[in-house]
């Protein structure tokens, strides 16, 4: 079982090398068969060239670079390089601010392993949480958006649409239609959490403790994304009653 890591990062020097260190602790504990992927969009403040410096010690630490374009678009390139080029068998994809804990990754892996096609580090089920000393509209914004998508989705036996910390397999990747999640923005998440539902893979969420972020500052552009975000869930509302 080979397990490939995919962090994509822009402007997240001071908290890329500890964050690979991490993860890769995680990882060994559960196969030597693994790997590190890290997707940077051509950060200015030298994350790149951190992670070039890391590989010299780590052989199983790869870069894809490209042109910032959005989460959305930094993941549909690096997926599929995960699993045609890197031969991942089940890949997480988590931030690189360490709002994912890097200890929690066994735990979604392990729920792969034990018959998920797809985990999810929820923080919206019993035993997950956001942190205390979240802003109030940020916890509104975040509880607000995922009860949103819920109800236009009409899937409310999921709870959590808009992380990124996920574990899942190369056969479910395989089966997604590709067209449908083709967003350069953060509704890419939700649009791949909806597709996989749609199509019946089995999908767990396992409770996580969402911390924020340790230096630096969030790339989310609310402006955009929400409006994004809303225009795709009302879509798959329309769609869904006028069967």
């Amino acid at each position: 079982m080979k397990l490939v890591a995919v962090i994509p990062t822009y402007n997240e020097s001071e908290n890329i090398e500890s964050l690979v260190t991490a993860v890769f602790l995680e990882l060994s504990k559960l196969t030597p068969d693994n790997a590190v992927l890290v997707v940077d969009d051509n950060s200015p403040d030298g994350t790149a060239e951190i992670v070039t410096a890391l590989m010299s010690r780590h052989s199983n630490l790869f870069l894809l670079s490209g042109q910032k374009a959005g989460l959305g678009a930094a993941y549909n390139r690096a997926l599929p390089y995960a699993f045609n080029e890197m031969f991942a068998d089940i890949v997480i994809t988590m931030d690189a601010d360490f709002s994912h804990k890097p200890t929690d990754i066994p735990l979604l892996v392990n729920t792969v392993v034990g018959g998920a096609d797809l985990s999810i580090g929820s923080r919206y089920v019993t035993g997950g949480s956001i942190p205390n000393n979240w802003a109030w509209y940020r916890k509104v914004l975040s509880s607000l958006g995922n009860n949103l998508v819920r109800f236009l989705f009409g899937t409310s036996k999921i709870h959590e649409y808009t992380t990124a910390f996920r574990a899942f397999t190369k056969n479910l990747w395989e089966q997604l239609p590709k067209e449908k999640i083709l967003f350069s923005d953060n509704t890419f998440l939700p649009a791949f959490i909806y597709e996989a539902n749609r199509l019946n893979f089995k999908i767990v969420e396992a409770p996580v403790t969402f911390e924020d972020r340790r230096f630096g500052r969030s790339k989310i552009e609310i402006g955009n994304y929400a409006p994004n975000l809303l225009k795709y869930a009302l879509t798959i509302f329309w769609r869904r009653i006028a069967k």
